[in-house]
Order: structure tokens, then sequence, then C-alpha cells
């Protein structure tokens, strides 16, 4: 509709009207704290691999979790690997598992020069746990 909008379309040739009774609202897990653990799932993963979290900045505040220490993430398939919390890529050497916030000040998990998504078989709506080590 934007598209058509945008090209001079008037509103009422963009497509049939919707009910707003069929609209259905999505629901996206939020992150929690467990057991020392932040959980955080996969919302997203972009083209060369990393994937972001739905914990934001605020969310670390209760985590133990801090910038230059490794983190212990546990995967969806129940192993564990130890990753940087780094500020930026170029904090991590070449292969290395890194966990940052990205421009949306989210965290993500990475590979540096690689792709984290791939690596560990992550997938959007896959949980993490994250804890200090």
């Amino acid at each position: 509709v934007a598209a058509h909008l945008a090209a001079g379309t008037l509103l009422g040739e963009t497509g049939d009207p919707l009910d707003p009774d069929e609209l259905v609202t999505l629901t996206l897990p939020s992150p929690r704290h467990h057991a020392g653990a932040l959980v955080a799932h996969v919302l997203y993963v972009d083209r060369f691999g990393n994937a972001q979290l739905n914990a934001g900045h605020v969310d670390l505040a209760d985590s133990g979790l801090r910038l230059g220490r490794p983190v212990s993430m546990r995967l969806p398939d129940g192993s564990v690997q130890v990753a940087q919390y780094l500020r930026t890529f170029s904090d991590a050497r070449p292969g290395e598992l890194l966990v940052y916030e990205d421009a949306s000040q989210r965290l993500a998990v990475a590979v540096a020069q690689g792709d984290a998504a791939r690596t560990l078989g992550l997938a959007v709506d896959d949980e993490l746990e994250l804890r200090p080590r």
C-alpha cells in the first residue's frame, strides 16, 4: 500500500479494505532472568549470520554480564559455548565468538569474520541462556 501511495495512487484504489477484527496481534517473547542467566530469544538473523536477540541494554542490569568478560551461552541443543562480551568486531580475533550490543542497543551473537547462525545452528525464535563466566 505504501508503494502505491508513494506512486500517487489514491488510497481507495490500493486494495480491498480489511476488517480490523480480522487483524491478529503477534506476541514476541520477552527476555527474562532465570537461575542466574539472562534468557533471550533470537529475533533476527542478518545476511552475515549475526543473530540479534530480544534482550537489550536495560536487560543487562541484573544479568552480571560485563563488557570485556567471557559469557557462557547455553544453546538450544543444550551445548555451552563461551563468547566474549565485546564492544565492536574490531575487539575480536578472526573466528572468535562474541556478544555485542548492535546499533539498536540489542544484544547480538556473532563470529568475527564468520557466520554465527551457521556455526552455532541458530534460527529465529531459538532460546539462549547467557550467564557471566
